[in-house]
């Protein structure tokens, strides 16, 4: 994978809670609820990708 260069001064952001999921199965075929895949992809998504914050502070 190429490596991204960051560019200097700007951020991206995700708003969490103007997004959602569903219910996906695991590869065992257990059900993982949709609440559960939100919270941990928007983790990753804050952890490595954009800052994560809310539709209230995003209108700020």
């Amino acid at each position: 994978m190429k490596e991204i260069e960051p560019i200097e001064n700007e951020i991206v952001v995700a708003i969490g809670d103007a997004t959602a999921t569903f219910d996906l199965r695991d590869s065992s075929g257990k059900l993982v609820k949709a609440e559960r895949i939100h919270k941990l992809t928007l983790i990753n998504i804050d952890a490595f990708y954009a800052k994560v914050i809310n539709t209230a502070d995003a209108l700020v």
